[in-house]
């Protein structure tokens, strides 16, 4: 059952305890008619006890968990809570305990009847009601649905012991359920121990837990690289039965105690995500569990189950141990706002809008009856552009142009740190990262994170003075460094053609190449980038005289050597 506050509802121990209040008026009864007998002088300081009852009015109040917490209810009328923590649209339904009715065979008027309901467990009483024949048709009640907020009022509920239930299809979001408890009417009066209360109050409080998903993928630009994805969930408040705010919380005095259970599932399509490492029985270290900031180990504090039955899915089941459990109830009780993290470390396999889930089940009763609470959703996009080659010659070929793509204008100028995608599509080379028009001059660039999305959030280019993004460039103060632009630089150009002078910025916004298109146009190899071809009439020219030039150099000099031989 899930915690309460001053005015809780009646666990096996608070019937108990009803039950000794009730014997005790008994006991009062007979000690106050021997006094009579013997002088009559006792009347003065107690009247006899009223005979049981046969009904009571009983007021439910829903309630979030209300910290600080004090001792267990009692049944008196209870308005130290924040009426804003009332909870609507929650269904009870009390099932009357089969023989525990008026003259039933365990009457709660009469003590035996009373001992008999001290002995019962809410097992027990449910055992018994799906045994009656006829069957029990239960009183219900919605909270809010008499018009006063968080409230159900049964007027004159019959005597008897009820099992009282919280209808699980009622739940709203965000709310757990909690068990099943039993409720005794009458009551005694807990300060008039000699009279019934007319009025029942009962103030189910039931934490409020909630699931969120984040995800952390701004500076991880490529597909098969790897993305942190957490899952940040409450641990429920559980009153101690025991703590009744008298002594300091110690770990023998614990104000929570630990859930019955506690689950968190997570669910990767495996064409999108993989966990990385891969999974291995006992020692998964791409699945990290915190409790308060500190790590829980694996094989003692949770296990890790993989579920397959599901084609094309895993299904991660981070299942809490005893061992864990514990260090859930020692975190709330040094910090009730304590909560538990689980970090799951994927490998992106594709260039998709992927949207993560992840379900918790915060006690025994969402996991048997299978109502966990979604954690709210986390995604990460990763897509494509398309590059379209143009060259200022229609007659040439567009095949064989090489380019890379970078993450900032210094790494592109640098030609430093290609970012290098894991995807195996055509005219791409994954061990380099460098990309080949075909004879099209079509190349998609596939496999980067959007450029507008990130880290589960759309993301503008600038932030203004505030640090509030906007899309005006006139009001930016500075980028916003989440927002992605990313550099082109074509490292080999066209056969007959100039390499691009300089990087060019593009960005990445959908999973439709096509829509996101650009051009990129390369010159011709004309005018100033042409020189005199070799052979040419002007070339010829120069060829021919300087060869005539050497003739006349050679003549002269064999002329000279002649005339000095005739000289000797």
């Amino acid at each position: 059952m899930s915690g309460f506050h001053t005015n809780n509802l009646f666990s096996r121990k608070g019937i108990m305890r009803t039950t000794t209040k009730n014997l005790a008026a008994g006991a009062g009864a007979l000690l106050t008619a021997a006094a009579l007998a013997l002088g009559g002088s006792a009347a003065a300081f107690a009247a006899p006890p009223l005979p049981a009852p046969e009904s009571s009015d009983v007021i439910i109040t829903k309630l979030k968990q209300q910290t600080p917490l004090g001792a267990p209810g009692d049944g008196t009328e209870w308005d130290s809570y924040d009426p804003a923590s009332r909870i609507d649209g929650v269904t009870f339904e009390a099932y009357l305990v089969p023989g525990t009715g008026k003259d039933g065979a365990n009457d709660i008027g009469t003590n035996a009847g009373q001992q008999a309901a001290a002995q019962l467990t809410p097992s027990a009483a449910q055992s018994s009601i799906d045994a009656a024949s006829p069957a029990v048709v239960p009183t219900t009640g919605v909270t809010g649905a008499a018009g006063t907020a968080g409230q159900i009022r049964w007027d004159d509920l019959p005597r008897g012991l009820y099992l009282v239930k919280e209808n699980l299809s009622s739940m709203p979001a965000g709310v757990t359920a909690s068990a099943p408890f039993l409720l005794a009417v009458p009551m005694t009066d807990p300060v008039n121990r000699d009279a019934w209360m007319d009025t029942i109050y009962i103030y189910p409080k039931n934490a409020a837990v909630t699931a969120v998903k984040t995800v952390d993928n701004a500076s991880v630009l490529t597909v098969g690289e790897t993305v942190d994805w957490t899952i940040a969930t409450d641990i429920p408040l559980l009153q101690n039965p025991s703590f009744d705010g008298s002594e300091p919380v110690s770990a023998t005095n614990p104000q929570f105690v630990a859930p019955d259970a506690y689950r968190i599932d997570d669910t990767l399509v495996d064409e999108q995500l993989t966990l990385a490492p891969a999974f291995v029985e006992g020692a998964n270290g791409g699945i990290v569990v915190t409790v308060a900031g500190a790590a829980l180990t694996e094989g003692t504090d949770y296990a890790v189950v993989r579920d397959l039955s599901v084609t094309g899915q895993t299904t991660y089941r981070i299942v809490f141990e005893a061992a864990g459990l514990t260090k859930l109830a020692e975190a709330v009780n040094a910090d009730a706002t304590a909560q538990v993290e689980v970090t799951l470390t994927t490998t992106v396999q594709s260039a998709d809008e992927i949207t993560n889930n992840a379900n918790f089940f915060p006690n025994q009763n969402a996991i048997t009856n299978n109502r966990p609470f979604p954690a709210t959703p986390s995604q990460v996009k990763y897509g494509s552009t398309q590059l379209n080659k143009v060259s200022t010659d229609a007659a040439a070929s567009l095949a064989g142009a090489q380019f890379r793509v970078f993450a900032s204008e210094a790494d592109a100028l640098a030609q430093t740190n290609p970012l290098m995608p894991a995807v195996d599509t055509d005219n791409y080379d994954a061990a380099t990262g460098t990309w080949t028009t075909p004879a099209s001059g079509e190349l998609v660039l596939e496999g980067l994170r959007f450029s507008n999305f990130a880290d589960g959030e759309a993301q503008l280019p600038f932030l203004d003075a505030s640090g509030n993004q906007t899309d005006v460039e006139a009001d930016k103060a500075t980028d916003n460094p989440k927002y992605q632009t990313y550099w082109l630089v074509e490292v080999e150009a066209l056969a007959g053609h100039q390499l691009l002078a300089e990087p060019i910025a593009f960005t990445i916004t959908s999973t439709d190449a096509s829509a996101t298109a650009f051009e990129v146009t390369n010159q011709h190899n004309t005018g100033a980038f042409v020189l005199p071809l070799t052979g040419g009439t002007g070339t010829a020219f120069l060829t021919i005289a300087g060869i005539a030039l050497l003739a006349v150099v050679l003549l002269v000099a064999r002329r000279r050597r002649a005339q000095a031989v005739t000289a000797e």
